[in-house]
């Protein structure tokens, strides 16, 4: 996995990830994955603030932060993410962070998810345009 992350702390990921695939197979929900990506220090209670009751985040390690936009397309977690953004940078005055976001897909597993996420946030940190991208930026890759 491109993101060094405790074992406690990947079977809670792996729970999450599972149930929403559930969830999205069982009652065809849509949902969205996110990585933000913080360089400082970000208090849970402060993030948990800044976001949607409705959306999940996981504290993956001192700089990353899985997110999951439950009942949001990628659309939706995008402005979400901005508003994150947004409110990280007001109210923490941190203009280095970022968010990648991606649609689930219930075929792939809890590590191919972290890396694709992975992938499309360090492709946003290069190109610096919007801090909150999806994968439309690897398209251009190739």
């Amino acid at each position: 996995m491109m993101i060094d992350i405790d074992k406690q702390t990947y079977e809670q990921l792996d729970t999450e990830i599972k149930k929403t695939h559930y969830n999205a197979k069982r009652y065809s929900t849509v949902s969205t994955f996110g990585l933000l990506y913080f360089e400082g220090n970000l208090e849970e209670k402060m993030l948990q603030e800044f976001m949607r009751l409705s959306d999940y985040f996981l504290k993956l390690n001192d700089n990353y932060y899985f997110l999951s936009f439950h009942h949001t397309d990628e659309n939706g977690a995008i402005k979400a993410g901005e508003n994150l953004i947004f409110n990280l940078d007001q109210y923490l005055g941190n203009k280095s962070s970022y968010i990648a976001v991606d649609r689930i897909d219930t075929t792939e597993s809890t590590r191919s998810t972290i890396n694709r996420l992975y992938q499309i946030l360090q492709e946003a940190k290069k190109h610096k345009n919007n801090r909150v991208e999806d994968e439309n930026i690897l398209n251009e890759l190739y």
